[in-house]
């Protein structure tokens, strides 16, 4: 598409969440109030109208259980995220269904994973949905899904990461992006990295000439940290993907109950601005559908 845009748009709901929550200093029992709602509506009518896409998709953590346990915490003996504090995570967590419920009214795609975790989703998307896609995400881990079709949306540093300018973006190529990781670990997710080694040590670096130790290290966080390694524990996981993406041709919005929903929480700006959220809303597929439809009309009053 011109000027930046992308076919399809995928969220990523959980990320965008917490950094509201967390950057607003909202307190736990403030997590579903209409001011949470409100901004995670207002940022992402602003990456609608950014992209201009036809489908958007926002993916979530599963709904069931918190924390989501994996094979990166099942079948890998590291501590994977532990340095979280679960109970505010959860939290936060639980309260996501009401902002799930409003977006589907839009016409947005929520879309879960059954047993990995929406980064793993977000990148088979990316992958298996036709057309280009940019991901919305401040997670480092999906820069690994970049390529001819798909790029990264940094909202925080207002940045589009292309493979054009991957180099420039994260100091290490496409091709050896995931094994700068493996050496350098990951501190968000609490993954050890081998010590003392950043990008300018890392460069140096000849990977076959790792002591035992390190070749540890690296072989189990590229396990970790592969967005593709999981399909080889959970061969199900797949088909759930496929029957979600088939539900989604019959997901519709229903602007008049949005308007409902945000009557009910007070969010008046958008009642009073409804006519630019429906614009934005309004994928290539019903605004043909409206154009068909008048021309119809036209056709039976000749």
């Amino acid at each position: 598409m011109k000027n930046g845009g992308a076919n399809n748009l995928i969220i990523d709901g959980n990320n965008l969440l917490y950094r509201i929550f967390w950057t607003n200093n909202f307190k736990l029992d403030e997590a579903n109030s209409p001011g949470q709602v409100f901004l995670f509506l207002r940022s992402l009518k602003s990456y609608v109208d950014k992209f201009q896409s036809k489908k958007i998709y926002c993916t979530w953590d599963k709904k069931l259980e918190w924390p989501s346990t994996n094979f990166r915490s099942e079948v890998i003996t590291v501590e994977y995220k532990a340095n979280r504090d679960n109970d505010k995570f959860k939290d936060v967590h639980e309260y996501s269904e009401k902002i799930q419920e409003i977006i589907s009214l839009l016409g947005v795609h929520n879309m879960y994973p059954l047993r990995m975790e929406a980064d793993d989703l977000m990148a088979w998307l990316a992958s298996h949905l036709p057309g280009d896609s940019v991901i919305v995400t401040t997670d480092k881990d999906l820069l690994q899904t970049i390529s001819i079709d798909t790029k990264i949306y940094s909202p925080i540093k207002k940045k589009i990461v292309t493979l054009q300018n991957f180099e420039e973006y994260t100091g290490v190529s496409k091709d050896q992006y995931l094994n700068y990781r493996a050496i350098t670990g990951d501190k968000s997710d609490n993954i050890p990295g081998i010590p003392r080694y950043g990008l300018a040590r890392f460069k140096k670096l000849d990977l076959t000439k790792l002591t035992e130790e390190q070749q540890t290290v690296y072989d189990r966080n590229l396990k970790l940290m592969d967005l593709s390694t999981g399909y080889d524990y959970y061969p199900d996981e797949v088909p759930v993907y496929e029957e979600q993406l088939n539900n989604c041709k019959t997901n519709k919005s229903n602007h008049k109950k949005f308007i409902e929903e945000a009557k009910k929480l007070n969010m008046w700006s958008i009642v009073r601005n409804y006519s630019s959220w429906r614009e934005s809303f309004n994928n290539n597929e019903n605004i043909i559908n409206i154009i068909n439809k008048a021309i119809k009309n036209a056709k039976n009053r000749i």
